[in-house]
């Protein structure tokens, strides 16, 4: 077999450079487009960092509305306790006021029977 050489070289055509002045174009286009992208995604990154910022924000918010709403319950249960305290305290008042009138009455009586046993002794 007889190896034929075919001659690659050709002439330049003004299609040839029509392709690459439509390269040059669409590679300008693609260059414009990524620093565009480039641009946009720098944005978004910073828009993440921010966004990462204000979460960690959130949650030191919301540990604190926690820690806070922990410390109200258990500010409420010794208001609670205190109330019941002074609800008992006030029974105790009123037991002894009602003790106290009793045992007044019952002075009034000793009273009343000394001034009559009293009178009884000096008249007599």
């Amino acid at each position: 077999m007889i190896k034929r050489e075919t001659d690659s070289r050709r002439d330049v055509t003004s299609e040839d450079l029509a392709i690459i002045d439509k390269a040059l174009a669409d590679h300008s286009e693609l260059q414009t487009h990524l620093y565009t992208l480039r641009r946009i995604l720098g944005e978004v990154g910073k828009v993440d960092a921010k966004r990462a910022d204000l979460g960690r924000g959130v949650e030191a918010e919301q540990q604190q509305l926690d820690d806070l709403r922990k410390q109200s319950v258990t500010a409420h249960q010794q208001v609670k306790d205190i109330e019941q305290q002074l609800a008992a305290k006030r029974r105790e008042l009123a037991e002894v006021e009602s003790t106290i009138k009793e045992r007044n009455v019952v002075v009034g009586q000793l009273n009343d029977g000394y001034n009559n046993l009293r009178r009884i002794l000096e008249a007599a």
